[in-house]
């Protein structure tokens, strides 16, 4: 009873000051600070010309590889709808986009070629006509290719379709050529055969 009574005359005030440390070191007392979220800071606006370029270059890129989720769609169309289906959505598709049937096909070309590693996935961002030349490219034809640095990233679509000329130029002209020997062999036959002909009338 003793210490009630001591409790009992301590002033309110002094009492909280007593209790103050204590009641500090309690988990519910501490102040708690909320969580500082952390925005990412905007891009700093191009102002120099190495700057603008290095800008627009993102943004071409990630435009160039937009077609791979044409070419996935339509992978997925041919697969459910069937060949016929599929022309169907595409004739649908280039009349109310303004697209040609022919950029949707190379698309998906360009898209398989990818996804099955025909074509390097580091040359996506080329853009899906270059990648579609790459594709129908021949195994002898792409070693070269690679050998001359063309399966590389950066590649321009111009650099791939002066290959593809070149390369096939000599086979072109190697045909043409059999088809004159083969004229020639031809005509030297029918002319040996008329000079035999014509010996026999002489005697």
């Amino acid at each position: 009873m003793a210490r009630k009574r001591q409790l009992e005359g301590i002033d309110a005030d002094e009492l909280k000051r007593m209790l103050e440390p204590a009641a500090a070191t309690l988990p519910s007392a501490r102040p708690t600070t909320p969580p500082v979220e952390v925005l990412p800071s905007a891009p700093p606006k191009p102002m120099t010309v190495d700057e603008f370029f290095d800008a627009l270059s993102i943004e071409i890129a990630a435009s160039k590889k937009h077609y791979m989720r044409i070419g996935a769609l339509l992978d997925r169309a041919d697969d459910m709808l069937g060949g016929e289906g599929r022309a169907a959505l595409v004739r649908r598709l280039s009349a109310t986009h303004n697209v040609g049937a022919a950029a949707l096909s190379q698309m998906m070309t360009a898209y398989r070629a990818i996804s099955n590693n025909k074509v390097p996935p580091e040359l996506e961002s080329t853009g899906y006509t270059t990648v579609y030349l790459l594709a129908d490219l021949s195994e002898q034809e792409a070693e070269q290719a690679r050998a001359e640095g063309l399966l590389q990233p950066g590649v321009r679509q111009a650099a791939v379709k002066e290959f593809i000329k070149r390369q096939r130029r000599p086979t072109l002209r190697m045909t043409e050529r059999e088809t004159l020997e083969a004229e020639i062999a031809d005509l030297e036959a029918r002319l040996e055969k008329a000079r035999s002909k014509l010996a026999t009338l002489v005697d």
